[in-house]
Order: structure tokens, then sequence, then C-alpha cells
């Protein structure tokens, strides 16, 4: 049974909050008031005076919330837990595989010119070689780029007009501001997190996209290769990686600063006693 209220006339068990005691322990945890939903973490605990039950009183409105409480979920209730956490490391995955994802097809549509002129310098470079015989407009034999390949990377690298020169500075700055709202969602999905953290999750997922463009990128078997393989090599490793990275920062400024969004559009848009329901995304920031 609930302790009643100060309030209330009914007759029940007396309490005893002003007993002498050494240290007076408070409560841990989140446990809301049952009767205007303010949180109730680090109130002092006390007891009635007849049962020895302990309870808490609501610094807001006053009324006595019992720590000790029946149950109220059947047996099944660890399996409904263990499915819902399930369910959340399953939309996590999917949210993170779909950012990596999208991400990526972001960044090599924002290199496309920089790998078309890659293409362009190199088969130029291949018509203007001494090699004999008749070339071919769109693939060049291995053993040529064998011989001539890392210098003439180094010098279209070299090149300000060429590589990240060719990126848009508009769509870099717009794959960044894209990144901000995303992770934004990402702190509220990784609610259980601690923003410490959080700053993982988007370094892993540029880890773990790099070794997989540069496999993607390499240069198919045979003894020619085409033009287009070779530009988007190289494209890949020394463009696409960094405009990816840009995207990656703006997921670290998203999800580093989304719980005090989340918070402000929390109390800015809910009631108090909506808002309340969701401290438990910030919380576990030690936030009140």
């Amino acid at each position: 049974m609930n302790p009643p209220s100060p309030g209330s006339n009914a007759t029940g068990p007396t309490f005893d909050e002003t007993a002498p005691m050494k240290s007076t322990p408070r409560l841990i945890g989140t446990r809301t008031c049952l009767g205007c939903g303010q949180e109730l973490a680090g109130q002092p605990i006390a007891r009635t005076t007849d049962e020895d039950l302990p309870f808490v009183r609501c610094s807001e409105c006053g009324r006595a919330t019992p720590i000790l409480e029946y149950p109220v979920m059947s047996r099944w209730s660890g399996t409904i837990g263990a499915g819902l956490l399930c369910l959340q490391i399953l939309i996590s995955v999917t949210v993170l595989f779909l950012t990596g994802l999208l991400g990526f097809i972001f960044a090599d549509e924002i290199c496309t010119d920089a790998r078309r002129d890659f293409s362009n310098r190199i088969e130029a470079k291949w018509k203007a070689s001494e090699v004999p015989g008749e070339k071919s407009t769109w693939e060049i034999p291995r053993s040529w780029w064998d011989e001539v390949g890392d210098e003439t990377t180094t010098a279209m690298l070299a090149d300000p007009d060429a590589g990240f020169g060719r990126v848009s500075r508009i769509e870099a700055v717009g794959l960044l501001v894209i990144g901000v709202p995303i992770g934004v969602v990402w702190s509220g999905i990784l609610a259980g997190v601690p923003r410490r953290r959080l700053w993982i999750p988007p370094l892993l997922l540029w880890c773990i996209a790099m070794p997989w463009m540069w496999l993607t990128g390499l240069p198919q078997s045979g003894t020619m290769i085409p033009i287009y393989v070779i530009a988007r090599e190289i494209t890949t490793i020394h463009v696409t990686s960094i405009v990816l990275l840009i995207l990656v920062i703006g997921l670290e400024i998203g999800i580093l600063s989304g719980r005090s969004i989340i918070h402000w559009l929390g109390r800015t848009l809910l009631p108090p006693d909506r808002a309340r329901q969701f401290t438990f995304i910030w919380r576990v920031d030690d936030r009140r």
C-alpha cells in the first residue's frame, strides 16, 4: 500500500522523517513521483514508523512514493526485456549500416569530377607515351601502368587542380551539415551509452569502410586495365576517404551535442510531466 500524501485525512501508517541518523541514505536510480512525475533520484529515503517501509517524498508536491513495489509484469518479462534489447541492437546496427552506405554513396558522388579528371589525365599520358602500336582510349597495358603508375599518381595528387581540388566545397560542407542531425539521432538511439564513449561508433564506421573501399578499388586482373578502374582506385583511396571523413566529423559533432539538443527540445516542446519520461536519455551522462 502506498503511503498517503501529507494532506490526506485517511488513517494509515505514520512517518518518521526526522529520526536522527548517522547518514541519510538517498535514492539511487530513476523513479518518478506518483503525483506529479518529478524525478526522485537523490531524494532522502525515510521509513514509516509502524511498518518500517522505505519511501521518498517528492520535493515538488510533497507526495510520498514507496520504494518497494510488487512486481507488475508476468514471468515473460525477462523474455520481453531481452527481445526489446535485441530490437534496440538491431535498430542501432541497421542505422549504422545505412549511415555508412548512404555516406559512401554521397561521398562517391561528390568525387565524380575528380574521378573523371584522373581518367582524362591517365588517358592523355597514355596517348603521349612512346609505346608503339595502336593505343586504346579506354584501357592500358598493366605492364606500362606498373612502370609509371606511382609517378603518375604522385604528380596528379600534387596538382592543386586535381584530386581534392575538384571536389565541390559546397557539397563537402553540405555533407558535414547532413552528418550533424544524423549524429543527434544516434545519440538518442544509443541512449544507454555514455557520451564519453559515443565518439567511437562514427570513427569505427570510417575504419570499417576504408579497407572495403580499398579492396573495391583495386584493378582487375589481366594484361589490360580499364582506365576508369585505375581512376576509381586513385579517387577512392586518396579523395573519397577524405570526403567520407568530413561526414564522420559531422557525425561526431552531432553525436556529442545530441543529448543536449534532445534535452532542450524535450523541455521546450513537451509538458514537464511528459519531458520527464525521456530523462533516461541524458541521465546516463549524470545530468538532471
